[in-house]
């Protein structure tokens, strides 16, 4: 039996300009459905100061399969994608690393959608 590493999940959101401000109470409510799936540990979503349609979430997960194979096939996630994909400029760009290796703000910010940008941290999931 392999052992899986707990992961956190980095997605890059872009929010419509008109419903950026409703995009951190939508993803709130959709939070039901991840803090009902099997392995979650815990989210973080931050938000572009510049450009303030950009979001990060970082999501805390057990282990890869708990997100990929797990949730992705649940009825959470159908729900889940249902609550923010209106709000939603195309799909979401989303990576794993392995948890406690989070990047900091300024790897953050190397990736593509954030370029040159600052993020402030807007609302937050259950930790443990």
């Amino acid at each position: 039996m392999t052992m899986e590493l707990p992961v956190t999940e980095l997605v890059f959101f872009v929010v419509h300009d008109n419903h950026a401000d409703e995009f951190p109470a939508a993803l709130a409510r959709g939070a039901e459905y991840l803090r009902a799936a099997e392995g979650y540990r815990g989210h973080t979503l931050s938000r572009c100061i510049e450009q303030p349609n950009n979001f990060v979430l970082l999501v805390h997960w057990r282990s890869l399969a708990d997100h990929t194979k797990r949730f992705r096939a649940s009825l959470d996630y159908i729900q889940w994608r249902e609550a923010i994909t209106p709000f939603l400029v195309g799909a979401p760009d989303v990576r794993h690393i392995v948890a406690g290796e989070e990047p900091s703000y300024d790897n953050l910010l190397r990736h593509p959608l954030m370029r040159p940008h600052g993020m402030a941290q807007v609302q937050a999931g259950k930790t443990g």
